[in-house]
């Protein structure tokens, strides 16, 4: 492999830009929400928060394309998830997937260094 190539992990500083929240020292302690973001939120939309995932007026039929929740989407709802009791949010994949499939579960990674257009 050459180390010259776009992307390469050689070439990504993963050393955190910021401070960072540290781990639990017991997981199990812990009440975990897993979020697939694609259902999630779009961070644009007005409505209740029980509605983010599908609207009432939504046709289900459209459940296997992608329904446009993001990151900024679920950064705006962290109060409402805290709020459930949530101590910790588990993804789903937001790394940039496979174009043209059905990939909003974000499970057809294409790129691991790369988010996803879609979702940021």
């Amino acid at each position: 492999m050459s180390k010259n190539r776009k992307g390469d992990q050689n070439r990504v500083n993963f050393q955190p830009r910021r401070d960072v929240f540290p781990s639990p020292s017991d997981w199990r302690d812990q009440f975990i929400r897993h979020l697939m973001v694609d259902r999630f939120n779009d961070g644009v939309e007005k409505r209740p928060a029980y509605e983010e995932v599908l609207p009432r007026d939504r046709d289900d039929s459209e459940g296997d394309r992608w329904q446009g929740g993001t990151l900024k989407g679920v950064s705006k709802k962290l109060d409402y998830i805290k709020g459930l009791g949530c101590t910790a949010i588990w993804l789903s994949p937001i790394f940039r997937n496979r174009d043209g499939e059905n990939t909003y579960h974000g499970y057809g990674t294409q790129n691991f260094l790369e988010v996803d257009h879609v979702q940021s």
